[in-house]
């Protein structure tokens, strides 16, 4: 009874969730093997 009680609950709130935006395009600095390599070292070297 408990996990039918549990389980309605669940999903009523679910439905009355606040509705999801549109997704956020995230930009990153994200650098490849090669491009941090480079980087690195440069960086050692001085």
């Amino acid at each position: 009874m408990r996990i039918r009680i549990a389980l309605l609950l669940t999903l009523l709130l679910g439905l009355l969730a606040a509705p999801v935006h549109a997704e956020i395009a995230l930009k990153t600095a994200w650098l490849g093997e090669h491009e941090a390599f480079v980087a690195w070292y440069a960086k050692k070297m001085g």
